[in-house]
């Protein structure tokens, strides 16, 4: 079925209980309307989309900028917009991914510094974000649960294997060693 070219056009989703957002004349498409809403200047517009999607430090959203071929002058003033703005910042950003990698990632130390390194955001921030933390909790989670599922091992298998997984976590070694050791005293116990 052909539609007719003088009859409004629908625009929105079509499907299964959907409206239509508003009716375009044929002469008014969307990409012929006024503009984008947020400007006329595509690299603000392409950083305002990567943002979008989840936090950037300031190296990333740099990088992900230049890697699409816009000119690095203007890069660095939608860079200085931004971060004017409080779109970027990478202290806020920095205590994000902390509690994230914390909470959800199960990291330890070294294993949080590593992941915000690999995120862009600067040594001294990171130093500041991890100042004051306490891995010994999150290390004694992370054995109680490897330990559910290993208990079929031998003590001396599954404490390798517990002292390899929580080093891959990033947690430091004197971390690591009062974890063993209390589980240690829990099977003598």
């Amino acid at each position: 079925m052909r539609e007719d070219a003088s009859a409004p056009r629908q625009t929105g989703r079509r499907g299964k209980g959907c409206l239509p957002l508003r009716s375009v004349s044929p002469s008014e498409t969307p990409l012929k309307r006024s503009g984008s809403p947020l400007g006329k200047d595509p690299v603000l517009n392409f950083a305002y989309r990567l943002l979008s999607y989840r936090g950037r430090s300031e190296k990333e959203l740099r990088q992900r900028l230049i890697l699409k071929g816009f000119d690095e002058l203007a890069v660095d003033t939608v860079m200085t917009r931004l971060t004017a703005n409080g779109f970027l910042d990478d202290r806020k950003l920095a205590f994000s991914l902390k509690r994230y990698a914390e909470e959800s990632k199960h990291l330890g130390i070294v294993g949080t510094k590593r992941f915000l390194r690999e995120r862009g955001i600067p040594r001294e921030i990171i130093d500041e974000a991890v100042d004051n933390v306490d891995e010994t909790d999150a290390a004694h989670r992370v054995a109680r649960k490897m330990m559910r599922s290993s208990s079929s091992y031998p003590p001396e298998k599954t404490m390798r294997r517990l002292y390899n997984a929580l080093a891959r976590k990033g947690f430091t070694a004197g971390t690591i060693r009062k974890t063993l050791g209390r589980f240690i005293r829990k099977e003598e116990g």
